[in-house]
């Protein structure tokens, strides 16, 4: 309410999704769960009714739990020095 008629397609868009309008007006799409992460880039698309919830809500878990400092840290760590032994 309160809103444009678009706004909802305009926000799908801007994902890299579409609706598509067909003569009537309608917005036709397939049911997909989208994944948005905490910076608000698209992670994660669910497509239709038939996945696992479990694989959902592990990939939700995986996201909140993120412990990377996001800016990164003047201290590459142990992991990052191992690595570096192989590139």
């Amino acid at each position: 309410p309160g809103q444009p008629e678009d706004t909802t397609r305009k926000l799908v868009e801007s994902f890299g999704q579409k609706f598509v309008v067909e003569d009537d007006g309608a917005q036709i799409h397939g049911a997909v769960t989208h994944i948005i992460d905490l910076p608000g880039r698209l992670r994660a698309n669910f497509y239709g009714l038939r996945f696992e919830p479990a694989n959902m809500v592990l990939f939700i878990n995986a996201l909140t739990n993120d412990t990377r400092d996001p800016h990164g840290s003047s201290d590459p760590g142990w992991w990052k020095w191992m690595k570096g032994w192989f590139y």
